[in-house]
């Protein structure tokens, strides 16, 4: 997911007041900006967010927003158990 144009879509800033892609997500992960997995998923979501916000229900980049913030739940999930498992192994 890459932020529009403002020139092409100057209407999305206007909609969307805190725009979010995922190179800037990336830049912030790299930089040490998220102090922990929950800033992250929040950042995450947004960037979900604003897609179906500005997105019609039924187009392929709203659909795929959806699965998109689904499979980075999925995948916390699946980390958080395995980090729990880890755990119990060391207790």
């Amino acid at each position: 997911m890459k932020l529009p144009s403002k020139n092409k879509l100057p209407d999305y800033y206007d909609i969307i007041k805190k725009p979010l892609d995922i190179k800037k997500i990336f830049n912030r992960i790299e930089d040490g900006k998220y102090s922990d997995f929950d800033d992250l998923e929040k950042d995450f979501t947004q960037m979900c967010k604003n897609a179906q916000i500005h997105n019609e229900e039924a187009s392929l980049i709203h659909e795929d927003s959806i699965v998109l913030q689904s499979v980075f739940t999925n995948a916390r999930q699946r980390l958080e158990q395995d980090e729990d498992k880890g755990d119990e192994r060391i207790a």
